[in-house]
């Protein structure tokens, strides 16, 4: 061969080999290095439908031509967190682009909240579900198993889930609403069952008591001595006119001025009433409960209330929850408006029997005595009774009242006319004084005293008021209303 042509062919070979020399370059790093899919949620109204979008994971949270972003509120970030129930529909896996701690965060926690609850008070059960779970810094992937309560079923009904970051002087950072929750892909909800605890509740007003664990014979007399103390309904102080005079208004702001309040048709607990603490209840509230459930066996003798620790019976519950900021936020309003107890009235057309006569709710942040307080006041709304001036009153929008935990004169003269089983309907005003054989004029002069109308006291109601306030035992209360 020619030199000329092993020349050529020399540099012909060593070109061609640096070629395929590169080209196994590029082959090995795209083995090596190959982008792993992930899949994330797309940031839309939709939150529940899922795109499946391949991104390269080294390059989340690097803005173009820039070093890594690590801020708390990089939406790059929070773009490319991934959200999915697992197969049996019970718990979340969240994966993150990488650990929160590693983005800066302070802290992550999960948010679920029903909808609509800031305007629809129809079920004071959703309150227990508006909840914030913390999530581990640390780490990347998680599962997370999540409960929500679920009462009264609903098709249709959901519940949104949202991630929220803050930084590590503990401010929001960013928030994301990330899925939706129904009973249509959900199967963990659980329910919440009434707080009961023996020897709290007289035995026959404990619904389904169990007869065994006191024997026949005492449970009988128990039985018969509450029905003798009903009968001594009759000796209690007649309706007065100042009581009526009391109904006819309310204030609708603390130390406001009085504004009318009809009687027409006026809420009354009526027929079978279940009553039953939820949440955050202590042996105290049972017993504030317990010394309501008896005032009521004299003042309203015809109403059947009992307590049950069976959620499927009770249709007046009573839940106690801490006025958090989320709450508040979500459904009542309770730090905003500045308000610590609640009475929501079922004004649905379709009766609702898990709330037939409405629902309570009290701060449970509160001390014992304020409880108390609150458990007793908004019991009296849903018993008819509504905001006065009165300084010795339990419904007090006087600024100066003290915080009673019982139904002082006041209170008990107004609920002897509501509860007078002479008044088979309330039609008015004048209806009930028509019935309760009351001085019309009389009505008139208390309309127009505030403080004649507050001042009104009858010795009668002494016994009954020590006996809310713990002074006198129920046996005690019973010799003494029958003598």
């Amino acid at each position: 061969m020619s030199e000329g042509k092993f020349t050529f062919l020399f540099s012909w070979i060593l070109a061609w080999s640096f070629f395929a020399i590169n080209q196994l370059t590029i082959t090995y790093d795209y083995l090596i290095k190959k982008p792993e899919t992930i899949y994330v949620l797309t940031d839309s109204s939709e939150v529940d439908q899922y795109q499946d979008l391949k991104l390269d994971k080294n390059n989340i949270g690097k803005e173009s031509g820039s070093n890594l972003v690590v801020n708390c509120d990089d939406k790059n970030y929070w773009n490319n967190i991934s959200f999915k129930l697992n197969e049996n529909q019970t718990s979340a896996i969240l994966q993150f682009p990488r650990t929160p701690k590693e983005q800066n965060l302070g802290s992550i926690t999960l948010n679920i909240y029903p909808m609509n609850a800031k305007v629809n008070k129809s079920h004071g059960y959703r309150l227990h579900t508006i909840t914030k779970q913390k999530l581990l810094i640390d780490e990347e992937i998680q599962t997370v198993e999540l409960e929500i309560l679920n009462q009264v079923k609903e098709k249709g009904f959901k519940w949104f889930v949202e991630i929220e970051g803050k930084d590590k002087k503990n401010k929001e950072c960013y928030k994301k609403k990330v899925f939706t929750l129904d009973i249509e892909n959900f199967k963990n909800f659980k329910k919440i069952e009434p707080i009961y605890k023996d020897g709290i509740f007289n035995p026959v007003d404990t619904l389904f008591f169990d007869v065994s664990i006191i024997g026949e014979k005492k449970y009988f007399e128990i039985f018969f001595r509450t029905q003798e103390l009903k009968k001594q309904h009759k000796n209690l102080p007649p309706p007065h006119e100042a009581g009526i005079s009391l109904l006819e208004k309310t204030l609708n702001t603390i130390d406001g001025e009085y504004v009318e309040e009809t009687l027409w048709l006026r809420n009354r607990l009526e027929g079978d009433v279940v009553v039953g603490l939820f949440g955050d209840v202590t042996s105290s509230d049972l017993q504030t409960m317990n010394k309501i459930i008896q005032t009521l066996h004299l003042v309203a003798p015809q109403l059947n209330i009992s307590y049950s620790n069976n959620s499927y019976f009770v249709n007046l519950p009573i839940h106690f929850l801490p006025c958090s900021e989320f709450i508040s936020e979500k459904s009542i309003g309770c730090m905003e408006d500045r308000y610590i107890g609640l009475f929501s009235h079922n004004h649905s057309s379709k009766v609702n029997t898990k709330e037939k006569f409405g629902w309570i709710w009290v701060d449970s942040s509160r001390s014992k005595e304020m409880r108390s307080h609150v458990l007793v006041h908004e019991f009296g709304h849903a018993l008819g009774l509504r905001h006065n001036k009165c300084y010795d009153s339990v419904m007090s929008y006087n600024s100066l009242a003290p915080e009673m935990g019982h139904f002082s004169h006041v209170d008990l003269t107004q609920l002897r006319i509501l509860y007078d089983p002479r008044i088979k309907m309330m039609l008015g005003s004048d209806n009930v004084i028509k019935n309760l054989n009351l001085n019309e004029s009389l009505v008139g002069e208390y309309r127009n005293n505030d403080h004649e109308m507050c001042s009104i006291k009858n010795s009668l109601w002494s016994d009954l008021i020590e006996f809310q306030k713990g002074s006198l035992t129920i046996e005690m209360l019973y010799q003494n209303k029958k003598k």
